[in-house]
Order: C-alpha cells, then sequence, then structure tokens
C-alpha cells in the first residue's frame, strides 16, 4: 500500500474537501485562490489590529470563495472595508452583522467552562468558539442526565451572546492522543531524506511514535517540534529530559539519532515538544544549511519535500479554511477548520486553546505539521503540530475530527500559540535556512549597532546568571511585582556578541501576596525569553558596556488581581566592561516605574534610544516601567566585555 493511501474515505487534497461539500471545482479553485492571497497580504492580523476591542471574528465562505469580517456597528464595518481595499481585496471581502464581539465571546465561553467543570473533567462536555455563528458551542455527552441538559439549553437561551447547545454520542468527546503504540504500519512508514524533515515518522527510546512536526531555528541550531504526549503524560511547563529520538534513514537497517535533548510543555495552554538536532547528526548536513527548511507530502507526486516559504511562514488559523496535516501513518488528510479556542480533557488531563478540523489522524499521526499550501507555488504555510482527536481514524467511515495546537496567538487569548513558549526560536523558513546569510546580516547589523566586543582567548558559547537581592517589575502607576530568586541561561554565538536568553523567575508575587505565572509556567514562575547583546554604553575616552535585553512581549497571570502584559526593552551597565573576569555584574536601574538607562551608542557613536519598557494592566493602556535588578553573568572562563 502506498504511503497516503492508508484510507479510501478521508480528503487527501484542500480540493477534495470543498468538492465533496457540494462546491464545484472551478468554484473550488476560486475559494483556494482567495485563501492563499489572504494569507499573502496578512489581512487576518491587518483586521485584528485595525478593529482592536471591536474585532469579531473572521472566517472563509468556500461555497461563495468570499472571506466574511464580523462587525458590530458601522463603524467597524467602515474599517474593517478600508483594510480589505487597502490590502487589494475590497471585492472579495463580505463585512457580516454580527451580535456580540470577540472578547465578549471568550468571556462568555471562560464562564461556561466554569459553569461545565465537573462535566469537563468527566468527558462529558467540550466548548469552542463557532465563529461563523458568533456563538460558543457546548457539546453535551448523551450521558449527561435529560433535566441537567434541558437546563443547560434553558440557560444558554437566555445568554447575553449566542450559545449553542449540541448533543454528541459519549464516543465523540473521548479525545484520543495519535501517539502509535506498536510499529504495525511499516509498510506506511515514513521515509526521511537526507536531513530531517517535517512529516517523517518519529521513535522515541526505540518505540515507534509520532511524526515530525514544524521545525524552528535559533541561531545554528535546529529543534523538530512534535507532540508532549509522544514522551510522556507527566503535566509540567519546560520539563527537560533526555531520551534518544530518532527518525529513518533511506538504506539502512534501523532507524538514526536525531538529538537527545527534549524539552517540553504540557498542560491547559500547550501540548508541545521540541526536540534538538544534535550537530554532527546524520540528519545534520554541513553549513550553510544544516537542515533545510522542507516538509513532505506523501500523497502529491512526485513524493519529494515541500519548501516551508517566506520571511514569517506561519499561518493565522481562520474558520472554514482548509489545510491538511501530514501524519506518518494517514499520509495527507485534509479538512476544514470548524471551532477554535476548543477546551476538552483526555484521561488526566485537559488541553486548552486547539483548534477543530473535520480531517482524520491515525495512531502515530500526533506531532506532525498542519499546513495551508498556497497554490500558485506549492510553497507551505506551517499552522500547528496535530495532537489527537477522537474515532473514528482514517481507516473507518464516519465524520472526522482532529485538533491542533497552533503555532500563533489566538486573537486575543494571551500567551496562546507554540511560539510563545519556544524562547525565541523563529520557525525554520527558505528566508533563514541559510546560516552564512543570517551570519552576513548579522555582521551588518554588528557594524552599524555598536555591539560591544567580547573578548577571550576560546571561543565562548554560553553563559548562566544569578541576580543578587530580589528583581522587581514596577509600573508607573503603581504596579509591582518582586520574585523571590532567578536562574538564567544564554547562548553566545560563535564569534559574535549576542545570542539568546532565558530568565527563570521564581517565588513571584504583587505587594499583596498574589502569586504571578507567566501563562503556561508553573506557579509563581515567570519565564522571560527573548535576545541580548552587549553594547557600547558610555561615550569616549571612558568606554563602558552594557547588556541589552530585548525580551520577548510577556504575559503574566496574577490571580485575582488580573493579567499583566509587559514588553520593551531593558539595558543594564556592567561594573567593570573592560576587567578580564569569568563572572561580570551587571545593575539594571529604575525608579517609580521610570527605567534610568535608554540609550547606548551605535558604531557611529551616534545616540540609539531603546524601545521602553511598558506594562498594561488588565488590557488597559500602556504605561512606563521598569526592571530593578542587580546580578552577575559568568562564561566558562575570563573574558572583557569591552576590548
Amino acid at each position: 500500500m502506498a504511503v497516503g493511501s492508508a484510507s479510501a474515505y478521508a480528503a487527501n487534497s484542500e480540493v477534495d474537501v470543498l468538492t465533496r461539500q457540494g462546491v464545484s471545482p472551478a468554484r473550488a479553485e476560486q475559494a483556494l485562490t482567495l485563501q492563499s492571497r489572504v494569507a499573502e497580504t496578512k489581512l487576518t492580523r491587518k483586521v485584528v489590529a485595525a478593529l482592536g476591542s471591536a474585532y469579531a471574528g473572521v472566517w472563509f465562505a468556500p461555497a461563495e470563495a468570499k472571506f466574511h469580517v464580523g462587525v458590530i456597528s458601522t463603524a467597524s464595518r467602515q474599517v474593517a472595508q478600508l483594510v480589505a481595499d487597502e490590502a487589494g481585496l475590497g471585492a472579495d471581502v463580505v463585512a457580516t452583522p454580527v451580535r456580540s464581539t470577540w472578547s465578549a465571546l471568550l468571556d462568555a465561553q471562560t464562564r461556561w467552562n466554569h459553569k461545565l467543570a465537573t462535566l469537563l473533567a468527566n468527558e462529558q462536555a467540550m466548548t469552542g468558539l463557532y465563529v461563523q455563528r458568533n456563538a460558543v458551542e457546548v457539546t453535551l455527552s448523551s450521558s449527561v442526565p435529560a433535566s441537567e441538559r434541558t437546563t443547560l439549553t434553558r440557560e444558554a437561551a437566555s445568554a447575553s451572546v449566542n450559545v449553542i447547545i449540541t448533543i454528541e454520542p459519549p464516543s465523540r468527546l473521548h479525545f484520543d492522543p495519535r501517539a502509535a503504540r506498536t510499529c504495525t504500519f511499516a509498510a506506511l512508514a515514513a521515509l526521511c531524506e537526507e536531513t530531517i524533515v517535517s512529516g517523517v515518522s518519529l521513535w522515541v527510546a526505540g518505540v515507534l511514535k509520532c511524526t515530525a512536526g514544524p521545525m524552528t531555528i535559533e541561531g545554528n541550531e535546529t529543534y523538530v517540534l512534535t507532540a508532549a504526549h509522544c514522551f510522556s503524560l507527566t503535566e509540567g511547563a519546560n520539563l527537560r529530559t533526555r531520551v534518544v529520538v530518532a527518525a529513518e534513514y533511506p538504506n539502512v537497517a534501523r532507524p538514526k539519532e536525531i538529538g537527545s535533548e527534549v524539552t517540553r510543555w504540557f498542560n491547559r495552554s500547550h501540548e508541545i515538544a521540541e526536540v534538538k538536532v544534535a550537530r554532527g547528526s546524520e540528519f545534520a548536513q554541513r553549513p550553510p544549511i544544516p537542515v533545510p527548511a522542507l516538509m513532505s507530502e506523501w500523497v502529491r507526486e512526485p513524493r519529494t519535500p515541500h519548501a516551508v516559504a517566506g520571511a514569517k511562514a506561519a499561518e493565522e488559523v481562520v474558520p472554514a479554511q482548509d489545510i491538511c496535516h501530514e501524519g506518518m501513518s494517514s499520509g495527507e488528510p485534509c479538512g476544514e477548520v470548524g471551532r477554535v479556542n476548543v477546551i476538552l480533557r483526555s484521561g488526566t488531563y485537559t488541553v486548552e486553546h486547539l483548534v477543530e478540523v473535520s480531517a482524520c489522524s491515525n495512531e502515530g499521526d500526533s506531532g506532525g505539521p498542519y499546513f495551508f499550501r498556497v497554490p500558485r507555488t506549492n510553497e507551505i504555510l506551517m499552522m500547528g503540530t496535530e495532537v489527537g482527536g477522537p474515532l473514528p481514524d482514517c481507516n473507518e467511515k464516519g465524520v472526522y475530527k482532529s485538533y491542533f495546537e497552533p503555532l500563533l496567538e489566538i486573537p486575543r487569548v494571551r500567551g496562546t500559540g507554540s511560539l510563545i513558549v519556544l524562547r525565541g526560536q523563529s520557525l525554520l523558513t527558505t528566508a533563514n535556512e541559510n546560516r552564512t546569510r543570517n551570519e552576513e546580516g548579522e555582521e551588518k547589523e554588528h557594524e552599524e549597532s555598536g555591539l560591544a566586543t567580547i573578548l577571550s582567548s576560546k571561543e565562548q558559547t554560553a553563559w548562566t546568571g544569578r541576580n543578587v537581592g530580589e528583581p522587581v517589575l514596577e509600573s508607573a502607576g503603581g504596579t509591582s511585582i518582586k520574585c523571590k530568586s532567578d536562574k538564567s541561561e544564554g547562548t553566545l554565538r560563535a564569534d559574535k556578541d549576542f545570542g539568546a536568553f532565558h530568565v527563570d523567575y521564581e517565588g513571584c508575587t504583587t505587594v499583596l501576596g498574589i502569586k504571578c505565572t507567566s501563562k503556561g509556567d508553573a506557579e509563581g514562575v515567570i519565564l522571560v525569553s527573548g535576545w541580548w547583546k552587549s553594547v557600547i554604553y558610555e561615550k569616549e575616552p571612558e568606554l563602558g558596556g552594557a547588556i541589552l535585553l530585548e525580551p520577548r512581549e510577556l504575559y503574566i497571570e496574577c490571580g485575582s488581581f488580573g493579567e499583566v502584559t509587559v514588553k520593551g526593552d531593558v539595558l543594564c551597565p556592567v561594573s567593570k566592561p573592560k576587567s578580564l573576569e569569568a563572572t561580570h555584574e551587571f545593575h539594571c536601574e529604575g525608579e517609580k516605574g521610570k527605567t534610568k538607562h535608554t540609550e547606548y551608542y551605535n558604531g557611529k557613536s551616534e545616540k540609539v534610544k531603546i524601545a521602553t519598557l511598558l506594562a498594561s494592566i488588565n488590557e488597559g493602556a500602556f504605561e512606563e516601567a521598569a526592571e530593578i535588578s542587580s546580578g552577575n553573568v559568568t562564561f566558562s572562563e575570563a573574558v572583557e566585555i569591552m576590548a
């Protein structure tokens, strides 16, 4: 049996998905072309940004070949039309009146999740946003007593937003992680090329388990994403383990190792894991392109990998969009995006913020990439990683469903999307796969930005750090979060003076003692990640050095106090930058929410202003903020920050 032909029932192309719905082939091609244009112009994110709090959802209508924008007023209709016209898609966009904003739907879903807590825990309910109907959809198991279903239906009818109640057999609410338990589909083995490629079979500790998903890049390191449950059902965030992960390699008798460094996020917010591709692995070529940005497509001819293209080749999720996923067992099933922000229960754990698709999946498909194919170029836009679904699988007839965790944030649902937890990593694409080209651009940035030179007698690749005292984040409005301790790690690019960093702050609370946690992390832990570089802080003749931290936007949850969003940079002068020492002391200073150090000098001796550190409380207006801390960074041997 050929790869991709595991089922005669499942749709195996985007056109097939639509023609099975009664859409003509010509209209199907028109609809897919529109989906491509929406992706190319980034129309979804532009609509979200332009409408702000008035955003009320977007969706495709394939039978019409139209893109709908939900609007709640004449003003929002005018804004939506203006954005569509500027994108050159005015004739293809329909502004559709709806009852509720996106935020109102999310708030209502949260209330229903609390109301249904017991049913959710018992796998007797699930919720999601049915965007085309501007509604929260509540699916109840037929095992729920009729009297309780009647009560909930009555409450839904009187709700302040549209709430739809549907009834399904118990089997349709059972979420089945699609990790293979045995190697029973050897004939469907998904063979690799000379390097690791998204969509191939993965072995974990010698057992055929899952499918390789999208890949990310950080400097010269490459990571393969897959599902967290492929390794363990132990819950937690940023869990690190060592286990040999392997894939098939042509013309050999057994799988070959990809790497053994695994990090997992397995909690209510995320179900994702990454495997670091080991340097020297048989799946990593020599630079400049050690791992190419490719994904195998098992049902297309010729069966050669296709490029994951573009500078930012991750695609937003749009309801009724036609997409596919690669599975080492099922091949390439396709379907239509259904509900978003889905919450469901599987055995002992609950998963939130998933996307539902009318595509089937088999055991072994978990972790594989969900994607949208650009029709004109066959380029791939990655959307997320498959995590499972209910029966039937691809070998049976029935109504199919599967779920994936999106790479990008669900609009206005803070901290969602896999990329938010991946410490500043970028999706591996054709735009960044060439590491030599990346370094040439970084050399130019180094020259123009006035980076200080870190000098030592041997190559430095990493550092560790600790704060002295208790670091504090303080806003101009008086909000303050204090942490008891922290530990940090950073990478240093070879012969460069910048790299990636992450800091784990522990024991974090407000002044009232309310515990604060970054989205998806352990209680009281705030994880900050991003990029850092050494810069010239003081002008000649007394040159001074500083560390410039450029963290990713951060979402912090502080219990009853609410949410805090933080963005912007932090500049921390180094005490003795010209001293040859292994450990260097730094100070990040501020007072009453005002950052003290906000400028450094570039290579032309011109002042450069950093991005101001800002904080927003419960989605309010951003106000100035400051990080107040002192600490040290330690290299493996003595270095000078300035040379």
